[in-house]
């Protein structure tokens, strides 16, 4: 067996497996503690959204615990059960990333199209200049 592969690849293991122990506890604990608003993780999602005028995009619920994901190719935010439905701050502290993500997908969508355009607009203004060659 290579040893440099146990070496490198042990600690990224157990490295993996406390971050993933800490993540549940943590989770855990404040799902303990109810939002004083008494949203869920849902309907907080949801404010995210509305807010910034991305009420196209739309949230499920799916089963598994800390599963929850954004999926930009259907445009759709999936919480799990643990988290959907659910009042505590740490529903809300893991659903309101999720809508984060659908905002800079969108967000950065518009920082390029203008990046793009205003890129297009010197190229053009360049090349009437005589300068091209120099881009």
């Amino acid at each position: 067996m290579d040893y440099l592969y146990l070496i490198l690849v042990l600690p990224a293991v157990i490295f993996s497996l406390w971050a993933s122990i800490r993540v549940n506890t943590t989770f855990k604990k404040y799902s303990k503690i109810r939002s004083m608003r008494g949203i869920t993780g849902a309907e907080a999602a949801r404010r995210v959204l509305d807010a910034n005028g991305l009420q196209h995009i739309r949230i499920e619920q799916i089963p598994g615990n800390l599963t929850d994901h954004y999926d930009p190719r259907s445009d759709v935010i999936r919480l799990s059960e643990s988290v959907y439905g659910n009042t505590s701050v740490a529903a809300i502290g893991v659903a309101c990333p999720e809508a984060g993500h659908g905002q800079r997908r969108y967000t950065l969508s518009q920082e390029i199209r203008a990046r793009v355009h205003s890129a297009g607009c010197r190229v053009l203004s360049a090349e009437s200049q005589g300068a091209s060659r120099y881009l």
